[in-house]
């Protein structure tokens, strides 16, 4: 029997087609682990050349996992299977005193970011995912999986290199490592894993080197080339640190490649542990809405002040940790046996396999009460009382998981989050399987549906807080029903904005003290409404077409030196680079257009400004923050990517102007403009952000805002002769004279564009962030 089971193997070996359907009808090594698994302490099994023993006694998980003797190194069979994604990274090695010191690396730079550092990240990048989500209106159907990739790997890549994927990079780095655990098959390996080349032909015949190709490539141009090319900011994270102090990055070398290899270890393992176990806890949460409406009512909602109970710590400590029982991200720990030894009367010969499989010790049916059962609440307390080597999500010994604390830090943190914004419940009719190839991982996408409670929330508690300083407004200036949003969207420019403007409970638009009017909610267009709009109001092609005369482009142009590094956020196609020819520019807009300019990236500005502190002269955004819910988080963004000495240029719509004198004004209403700003709100922004105001100017219109002016002045009704000071409202005579500008205002403008004495229409802010401001260098 044995030497046709050879044969057969030898034949996988040499055809890639074999090898593939083999994959496809290899069971997954979950099938092997219902019944005796489960209940018994030490299992072997024969599987011809080599035996296997799977072990449950905690005593003896401890006696391997610990491995004082050396007897126990990791197998070869994963090192292979990873080898065409992390080389010769320390993941896949066996042991030895190389990888002692390798690992040594990883723990030192692990150990140089503060839990804060963590913490404050975390939150940043997940935020900046829920925006996005918004915008993009992917709450009814949120492939979950890939989020928590894409946001994890963003999280680890942040704290430990400086710096991220960009948005379309991490989609792509997430898709790619999922197909890569879907190729990747280790039972196919194990009958022949003493034939060194029939191993390696197999594990080609996978075909993993193209997607681990295509993985490192992403990898080298995003992290090595720029630790390469001195990029000093990202040559101070920890991680790069450690690397270059290993040597590990000399260009005049091949070591590049080993840094390749080592940073593809730190985004992998550092990354899937969390997305995994995300993944599959808000996957019981979803189908429990009790459990979790219990543990967000313990939780603070959105922008309220209030700390976490000790309660609330608990609650979130107990999923993460019942997560990871329930669904160890790495499910089997294979090693290989070096010596004969015997456990529990059972002889091991050398070269067998043993198995130390979480999935089962976190299952046992001796050590665990209701083990297949979701019960956060067995944490509390005195906890589940089992044996300390019973429950080893993150492994044990001397390979312990050198990022768990780095894990449960960033766990608890989005797990809070994501629990105070969103309800959850399932959009999949199938059941997710475990896919045990090299983790634990749903083996299909999860589709859940995502309801906002901050709306909810704010709306019960009608505490609307001034964006730019918290307190709270002056006054109320109008209530604003979400049915007449709905209509006037639907009417005016046939956008249907339902989904954003749920429910009943009225907006408001307030006044601050400080003078900025802004809506409460602040509900923000998602990317369907913006290429809705662009599409149907003409809006795009005309900014398009008349980039070039804008008035604040001008004025702003002023303010840059020759040599200056400027960087412009929301920038479209980038038509301020035309106005600073000498400047180092460089723009950034997520959904910036086909025709923009090549130095305009598509990344999201707060992530890129947190990864390159204090690196530019200027920074700009025109006419972006009216648009957003949280102003001053960019601009402290912003702030911090500016040099000492260096000038923030804002502009945004104005108020007072021809914008708000027009009734029914849908440009500057939710969920296109949810502020109005004027001079006192602009000067208010640059002292909480502790900037000196260098100029403070009313703009007149550019070539594109003729259409509002001619409006305003063939418009006869105006917000100015409503006797309750409204803006919005559905009075027949604000819609019939508000259509009839719109006619007249397209004759006019066609004849000239602006009309002659114009009011302002827009503000200008130029502020300097406090230091030495240094001379520009080409």
């Amino acid at each position: 029997m044995a030497p046709f089971r050879t044969l057969i193997w030898r034949a996988v070996g040499r055809s890639t087609l074999l090898t593939r359907a083999l994959r496809r009808i290899a069971p997954s090594p979950f099938r092997f682990i219902a019944g005796k698994p489960l209940e018994r302490w030490l299992l072997t099994y024969d599987l011809g050349r080599r035996s296997l023993a799977l072990a449950n006694d905690p005593a003896v998980v401890e006696a391997v996992m610990q491995d004082r003797t050396g007897t126990f190194p990791k197998s070869a069979v994963l090192g292979a299977l990873l080898r065409p994604l992390i080389g010769a990274g320390v993941f896949g090695q066996p042991g030895g005193p190389e990888v002692r010191e390798t690992r040594k690396l990883y723990s030192r730079a692990l150990a140089a970011i503060p839990d804060e550092v963590v913490v404050e990240v975390t939150r940043t990048v997940t935020e900046r995912y829920f925006q996005r989500w918004l915008r993009s209106g992917a709450l009814e159907r949120l492939p979950f999986c890939t989020e928590m990739s894409r946001m994890t790997v963003d999280i680890v890549a942040l704290c430990t290199l400086g710096t991220s994927f960009d948005p379309e990079e991490s989609e792509r780095f997430a898709a790619l490592f999922f197909e890569y655990h879907q190729r990747a098959v280790p039972l196919l390996l194990l009958p022949v894993a003493d034939d060194s080349r029939l191993h390696a032909h197999i594990v080609d015949h996978m075909e993993l080197a193209t997607i681990g190709s295509a993985m490192r490539m992403l990898i080298r141009d995003r992290f090595v080339t720029p630790l390469l090319t001195r990029d000093h900011a990202v040559r101070a994270a920890p991680f790069a640190t450690q690397l270059i102090e290993a040597g590990l990055l000399n260009p005049t070398s091949d070591t590049a490649e080993r840094a390749v290899d080592e940073i593809a270890v730190m985004l992998l393992a550092g990354h899937e542990t969390t997305a995994s176990v995300l993944s599959w806890l808000f996957w019981e949460l979803a189908r429990s809405p009790e459990r979790q409406a219990a543990i967000a009512s313990l939780l603070p909602a959105e922008d309220h002040e209030a700390v976490a109970s000790e309660e609330a710590d608990q609650a979130v400590q107990g999923l993460i940790k019942e997560a990871l029982r329930l669904y160890p991200p790495i499910a089997f720990f294979l090693r290989d046996a070096d010596k004969p030894t015997t456990f529990r009367g059972k002889p091991i010969l050398k070269g067998s396999f043993f198995v130390i499989a979480p999935w089962t010790l976190h299952r046992h049916r001796k050590l665990w009460e209701g083990p297949d059962e979701f019960r956060p609440e067995r944490w509390q307390g005195q906890g589940p009382g089992c044996p300390r080597a019973a429950y080893i999500p993150f492994g044990m010994g001397p390979r312990t998981c050198p990022g768990a604390r780095f894990a449960e830090l960033e766990a608890q943190q989005i797990v809070r989050l994501l629990l105070e914004r969103f309800r959850f419940t399932p959009s999949m009719s199938d059941q997710p399987e475990p896919l045990g190839s090299l983790t634990s991982r749903p083996d299909r996408e999860i589709y859940l549906s995502l309801a906002r409670r901050v709306n909810e929330a704010a709306d019960e508690r009608d505490e609307p807080r001034c964006p730019i300083t918290g307190e709270a407004p002056r006054r109320r200036i109008q209530v604003l029903r979400r049915s007449l949003l709905r209509s006037l969207w639907r009417v005016g420019t046939g956008i249907d904005v339902a989904r954003l403007f749920p429910g009943h409970t009225p907006l408001g638009l307030y006044e601050s003290n400080d003078g900025l009017l802004f809506f409460h909610p602040a509900i923000e267009g998602d990317a369907r409404f913006y290429s809705e709009f662009y599409s149907r109001v003409d809006m795009h092609e005309r900014l398009i077409r008349e980039l070039l005369a804008r008035v604040e482009y001008r004025r702003a142009a002023r303010h840059v030196r020759p040599g200056d590094r400027v960087l412009d956020i929301g920038c479209g196609v980038g038509a301020f680079r035309a106005h600073v020819p000498d400047a180092r520019f460089l723009g950034l807009d997520p959904f910036a257009p086909a025709e923009a300019d090549s130095l305009v990236l598509r990344e999201d500005a707060e992530q890129h400004c947190r990864a390159h502190p204090a690196t530019y002269d200027v920074v700009t955004a025109f006419q972006v923050i009216e648009h957003l819910a949280q102003p001053r988080r960019l601009v402290a963004s912003m702030v911090e990517a500016l040099k000492p000495g260096g000038l923030l240029i804002l502009c945004a719509p104005l108020h007072p102007s021809p914008m708000t004198a027009l009734p029914n004004f849908l440009l500057n209403a939710p969920p296109h403009h949810l502020s109005w700003w004027n001079r006192p709100a602009f000067a208010a922004l640059a002292g909480h952000c502790g900037l000196e105001v260098i100029e403070l100017a009313e703009l007149g219109a550019s070539p594109h805002e003729g259409m509002i002016h001619w409006m305003e002045r063939l418009c006869a009704s105006k917000t100015a002769h409503d006797r309750d000071g409204r803006y919005f409202a559905h009075r027949w005579d604000w819609h019939l004279s508000l259509g009839l500008a719109w006619g007249l205002a397209h004759l006019a403008h066609r004849i000239r564009a602006v009309p002659p004495r114009s009011r302002p229409v827009s503000v200008l802010l130029v502020a300097r962030k406090p230091g030495q401001a240094l001379d520009a260098t080409p």
